[in-house]
């Protein structure tokens, strides 16, 4: 019979890859949501600055005061809502990127899963027919041992 360790190993691997997945896709999601933020504050502080030079020490100034401010401040203002400004207007390219890697993990996932579900069936077929190999020889009247 297939050693304990063998089969805990093979039930658990598509379980260690699903974690591992999640684990990439939240340092990755991580890492695109923070270079999309700067990228989007930095071209918007360099549009305000082309087109009023005279502001650009206030406007770095509201950079720094900006990056002092906790994420509790930060959380839930909708200042530009009032200009008719949506969230989901500043973020189109991000949700393609998140479905894609997404949807490829799932289905690594589901390929490891499947291959070693496949791995266990068959070992245990093979199991089985050398235990009915036995069973016949032993009927028959032949000594044999367990293999």
């Amino acid at each position: 019979m297939m050693g304990r360790g063998k089969q805990r190993f093979i039930i658990l691997l598509p379980v260690l890859v699903c974690f591992t997945g999640m684990l990439a896709l939240s340092v990755f999601w991580l890492h695109e949501c923070r270079q999309s933020a700067f990228e989007h504050i930095s071209k918007l502080c360099e549009i305000i600055i082309e087109n009023s030079p005279e502001a650009e020490e206030q406007v770095l100034s509201s950079v720094k005061e900006y990056y002092t401010l906790t994420e509790q401040e930060i959380k839930g203002s909708t200042f530009l809502t009032q200009y008719g400004y949506r969230s989901d207007e500043f973020s189109k390219e991000l949700e393609w990127n998140f479905l894609t890697l997404s949807f490829a993990v799932f289905l690594v996932t589901i390929c490891c899963f499947l291959i070693s579900a496949r791995y266990v069936d068959k070992q245990r077929r093979m199991r089985i027919a050398e235990l009915t190999a036995y069973l016949e020889q032993i009927n028959v009247g032949c000594d044999g041992t367990v293999v």
